[in-house]
């Protein structure tokens, strides 16, 4: 308790952190901020609000849109990262990606179509709603 305030589950100050170890294919999506680490294998549709990890022994196939996406594993899908999108030197960030700053360390792959700069996250996000999406050609 500090200066007679009390924690409390609805104070934004207190941390909420999900780690999914198991398989599981679906949706997942949260309303409130939260910090979600995927240590297995993840295949459907991810929106979370907050930090998304992705574990070095993981393996996602989705499309998935968060505010923050740090990858050690392997994903597979598309993937909106309002704040910022990381692959560390053991991640794979294989597909679509949008993300407002993009950071790939050495050793790191990123392979697929790249959208990076402010307000990119927010263009797909308009472009998903729209009936016609333009094709980018295949190299």
């Amino acid at each position: 308790m500090e200066h007679g305030k009390e924690k409390g589950p609805s104070d934004p100050l207190e941390e909420k952190a999900i780690d999914l170890i198991a398989s599981m294919r679906g949706t997942i999506s949260f309303s409130d901020p939260v910090n979600l680490r995927i240590q297995g294998s993840f295949e459907g549709k991810l929106q979370a609000k907050g930090q998304l990890t992705v574990g070095e022994k993981a393996h996602v196939k989705a499309d998935i849109e968060a505010d923050r996406v740090s990858i050690a594993g392997k994903v597979e899908g598309k993937v909106m990262a309002r704040e910022f999108l990381q692959v560390t030197s053991t991640g794979q960030c294989i597909g679509e990606i949008a993300t407002s700053r993009l950071i790939v360390e050495e050793g790191g792959i990123l392979q697929g179509e790249c959208r990076v700069g402010k307000g990119a996250a927010v263009a797909e996000e308009v472009s998903e709603a729209a009936p016609e999406r333009r094709q980018w050609p295949r190299l």
